[in-house]
């Protein structure tokens, strides 16, 4: 079976955030934890160890996601964000979307990015990489949005009223496209082009 769900509504003008309203020299921050449901899916697809409880919280991410509507109201109602989108397609698609609506780039910091840690055993017994998983993996459908970086303590506090973890991976900078700035064994860091590295609904299309 297929269905087809438009929801229509409206709010208050001052209370919209759109994807256009990042700055450079903005912070930028999702909410929860990002990767669990590509993991989910992974460890469903595969039939890993269905009976270990440490992945409960990987599987059900992807069964039964959470929509962050409390905490994207608040957002809209605080005038914090300035520019916000739900993840659906991955940390690195939908961020690129937002920067290019914004006229702007972005730099995001590997090491910041959570659920990483969280996902290591489940990536070992996959033969994955638990960093493709956040950074693209989708369907996390968690907030994504921009900052002044002066608000960092009043977005950590929204985020504690809400009872949702909220984490700076990055900044807004002049330029286009999304960078990953990772960490070598030796010390120093690279920077990757990550921009459009998570789901395409047109990738199955002749010539995708």
């Amino acid at each position: 079976l297929t269905f087809t769900l438009t929801v229509i509504g409206e709010t208050e003008r001052d209370r919209v955030v759109y994807r256009s309203g990042a700055q450079p020299g903005d912070t930028v921050w999702v909410s929860g934890f990002l990767g669990f449901a590509a993991a989910g899916l992974a460890l469903l697809r595969g039939g890993v160890e269905p009976g270990n409880p440490a992945f409960d919280p990987l599987r059900e991410q992807h069964l039964n996601p959470r929509a962050r509507v409390e905490l994207g109201g608040k957002l809209g109602a605080s005038g914090l964000a300035t520019a916000m989108m739900d993840l659906s397609d991955g940390l690195a698609t939908d961020l690129a979307h937002l920067c290019k609506q914004s006229g702007v780039a972005a730099r995001v910091v590997a090491r910041d990015l959570p659920g990483i840690a969280a996902l290591a055993e489940a990536a070992r017994l996959l033969g994955a990489d638990p960093e493709q998983w956040v950074v693209g993996g989708g369907e996390d459908f968690e907030l994504l949005f921009t900052a002044h970086s002066e608000d960092r303590s009043r977005v950590l506090e929204l985020g504690r009223q809400c009872g949702v973890a909220l984490t700076l991976v990055g900044s807004v900078v002049e330029g286009e496209g999304v960078t990953l700035i990772r960490q070598r064994q030796d010390g120093t860091s690279e920077e990757v082009a990550i921009a459009y590295q998570g789901y395409d609904h047109f990738r199955n299309r002749a010539g995708g």
